[in-house]
């Protein structure tokens, strides 16, 4: 399976060390840290494997990432004023936005907006890529989106 959350199984070792940064193994390798890691701290597992998959610069490792972090946000309750969830969601969201521009971003938060709050952070994050569209004049509408999102956090 090719999820971070595909269960608890013994992946076996890998190949080499460039194995277990691609595809099926970088996988195993986050969903076996998952399992291994306290509930409370398992956010810590989410950014590691953030921050690899940013510094590779995998956009298919990208797109699976954040189905599964929509997945884990989706089943979670309701998310911590900072870190958590949220603060991952946050930083996959910023690093989408770098990466893809205001409008994946827009769609990805909107996605993740539906959900449970993830927390504060992710209002935060979502808050500073539309204040910087605002700033930067990039789209109609840049005041109307940034009261929603304040109306949003209130309302969590």
């Amino acid at each position: 399976r090719d999820s971070f959350q595909g269960g608890c199984e013994e992946a076996g070792p890998a190949a080499d060390r460039e194995a277990v940064y691609t595809g099926l193994e970088f996988g195993k390798v986050v969903a076996e840290a998952l399992c291994a890691t306290e509930a409370e701290r398992r956010d810590e597992v989410w950014l590691r494997a953030l921050e690899l998959i940013c510094a590779r610069g995998d956009s298919a490792a990208m797109a699976r990432f954040m189905g599964q972090l929509e997945a884990e946000v989706a089943g979670a309750a309701k998310g911590p004023l900072t870190g958590g969830m949220g603060a991952v969601a946050a930083a996959a969201l910023e690093a989408l936005h770098q990466t893809r521009g205001v409008e994946a971003a827009r769609i990805v938060y909107r996605r993740l907006l539906a959900l449970p709050p993830a927390g504060g952070a992710l209002f935060h994050a979502i808050l500073d890529i539309e204040l910087d569209a605002c700033i930067e004049g990039t789209g109609e509408g840049g005041r109307d989106r940034v009261k929603r999102v304040f109306e949003a956090a209130v309302d969590a």
